[in-house]
């Protein structure tokens, strides 16, 4: 089988503010209260996902059914990571998430001449998201920790591009590549649980017809705030899924990235 990777990338960042000022008696003075301060966060964290969906081009489609332990079993390589880079205050910010995903995959699919004939699939997938999140409600002046309490309102643009080769044994069926936008709405949810433990959730859904007919995305972590580095870190482990389903000029995607991520977050 071929040299199975998963590559994905992750940063943050929250940002700069001022000082408020407040009139008393006709006189401007100086209000100690401040905004946010900046911030710059960066959390490398690890994505084991499982793939379940079609895909191909032309007439030849190929089902995929494939979990991170099947992967881990059949490879010599993994290579995993996720990211994201946010600039931005606990009210407001924007953000892009970058991941790549390297697979190969071979399944048998018949016999020609007493031997087993398989059908290969190779292909890299990109996903970039480009967005801006910002917050409903009041936001704390300046949160304590790492974990912000809230809900945020997102909205985006999410860029996608599949690399394919099929191959029925030594023979070659396809080799084509796809690139498409699509338009994302959704929202995100952090809350405290106390003792240095948060909650956090997000989710968005895509396409509506422009780029992809459908995309789907939902995440779940739990966070830990350990109090390292002055309180500036967290750790996490979550979950996190992602459905597209896209068919354009003979180029069918209907695939479901899903499966559990570990990573830290520090901020300076």
């Amino acid at each position: 089988m071929a040299r199975d990777g998963w590559i994905i990338a992750i940063a943050s960042a929250h940002a700069l503010t001022a000082p408020v000022f407040s009139r008393d008696d006709g006189a401007a003075t100086p209000d100690l209260r401040t905004e946010p301060r900046a911030r710059l966060s960066l959390a490398p964290y690890v994505w084991m996902p499982s793939l379940r969906g079609d895909v191909g081009a032309g007439r030849v489609r190929s089902s995929l059914d494939v979990s991170f332990i099947d992967v881990v079993e059949g490879t010599d390589e993994i290579v995993a990571a996720m990211g994201t880079i946010d600039y931005g205050t606990s009210d407001w910010g924007l953000f892009v998430d970058v991941r790549r995903v390297e697979l190969s995959d071979s399944s048998a699919v018949g016999r020609s001449m007493g031997a087993p004939v398989s059908l290969d699939v190779d292909f890299t997938v990109g996903v970039y998201e480009f967005g801006g999140r910002r917050r409903v409600g009041a936001a704390p002046a300046e949160p304590a920790g790492m974990i912000a309490p809230g809900v945020s309102l997102l909205a985006g643009v999410r860029a996608t591009r599949v690399d394919l080769d099929l191959g029925l044994g030594r023979l070659p069926l396809v080799d084509a590549s796809e690139t498409w936008l699509e338009p994302f709405v959704g929202a995100s949810w952090n809350t405290t649980l106390g003792d240095g433990w948060g909650l956090r959730l997000r989710g968005d859904v895509g396409g509506f017809g422009i780029g992809s007919e459908l995309s789907l995305q939902g995440q779940a972590a739990l966070v830990w705030e350990p109090g390292w580095f002055g309180g500036s870190t967290v750790v996490y482990l979550g979950y996190r899924a992602l459905y597209q389903d896209y068919e354009q000029d003979s180029f069918a995607w209907d695939m479901l990235l899903h499966g559990p991520m570990l990573g830290v977050g520090v901020r300076f």
